[in-house]
């Protein structure tokens, strides 16, 4: 019997050691990435504005959402923006109505007449030369003012905000397009993913790491009929898991402090937005990495790394190519 037993843990240690090496070997012909910004594509839950034919499920209405839509996205028609009032036409400035959200503005002046500007231009010895009495004023004409500060109130900042939300989820719309074609023409080759929990950090090693250190499978389909994207987790399921390659193991938890903080994400694999259980999770790892280690709540990444290593919620969307890290997660998994 105590022979069996020793023959058992030689034959389990032999075992530990060839996934180890397999799970090592794996890691070695992976490419590390450690900024997703490299990756084919990043979408920003931040960046969905809460206005009609847009959803997400971090939005005041996702109560209203059973349906485990985790966005969606319609394309809608760009609003037309409202006419310049008929008397202030010839003050308008052309100039100022190049960006359609710089608020238009008027002249300060305006020549009194065409025929007196080419009678000007007409004349070389005469042509930049201007007088006075051939411009009009703005401040002569109160009435021209006080009916522009109202189209500006009553009319165009009312335009512009809707205009604003419309552009952002047109943008949007657009890049889940990309997404949508990317994946058809790739295929298997690349995945699309939920990551969640930001981490910035320059390591003392000088290493700029900008990565999600959870990710999860997600699905994007397209109604082409009526024009809209909707995002949620993969059929297989979303199986939230860490991502942490991009971090030198030097940096990472000790092995007890990592299963712990596995065993807390496991519950919620498929929630990835139970909120108050996932900010337990990425604060327990991040505190666990420094005793400096920071979480931030904030749907916002932090726009620079600094050497205080930070997790922020920051919740995106990627498209990235697959990699050998299925392999590693196995081999770990086997040799654990």
């Amino acid at each position: 019997m105590y022979a069996s037993e020793v023959n058992d843990r030689i034959i389990r240690d032999r075992a530990t050691r060839i996934f180890t090496y397999l799970k090592e070997l794996a890691r070695l012909k992976s490419k590390i990435t450690r900024d997703l910004f490299t990756y084919d594509a990043v979408v920003w839950f931040h960046d969905v504005p809460e206005c009609k034919g847009c959803f997400c499920a971090l939005s005041s209405e996702s109560s209203e959402r059973q349906d485990g839509v985790w966005l969606e996205i319609r394309r809608s028609k760009e609003p037309q923006k409202p006419a310049i009032p008929s008397s202030c036409l010839r003050w308008f400035d052309d100039d100022s109505h190049a960006d359609p959200l710089v608020e238009p503005r008027l002249r300060d002046e305006i020549p009194t007449s065409d025929a007196s500007i080419r009678d000007f231009t007409q004349d070389p010895q005469l042509q930049g030369t201007l007088f006075s009495d051939q411009f009009e004023r703005l401040d002569d004409h109160p009435e021209i003012l006080q009916e522009w500060q109202l189209y500006i109130h009553d009319d165009w900042l009312p335009w512009s905000e809707a205009y604003r939300s419309w552009k952002a989820a047109n943008d949007l719309y657009f890049q889940l397009f990309s997404i949508y074609e990317q994946q058809k023409k790739l295929g298997e080759r690349y995945e699309l993913l939920l990551g969640l929990g930001l981490l910035t950090w320059e390591t003392p090693s000088n290493q700029i790491i900008r990565r999600h250190i959870v990710v999860g499978d997600a699905y994007l389909t397209f109604d082409a009929d009526r024009a809209k994207f909707q995002l949620q987790g993969a059929p297989d399921g979303v199986k939230l898991r860490f991502e942490m390659e991009m971090v030198d193991p030097g940096y990472l938890p000790a092995l007890e402090q990592q299963k712990e903080i596995e065993d807390l994400l496991s519950p919620i694999q498929e929630s990835p937005w139970d909120k108050a259980e996932l900010d337990k999770v990425l604060r327990s790892w991040i505190q666990s990495v420094s005793p400096d280690g920071m979480y931030a709540d904030s749907l916002i990444p932090p726009n620079r790394c600094t050497n205080t290593p930070t997790v922020t919620f920051a919740p995106a969307i990627i498209l990235r190519q697959r990699t050998q890290l299925s392999q590693v997660q196995c081999f770990t998994t086997i040799a654990e």
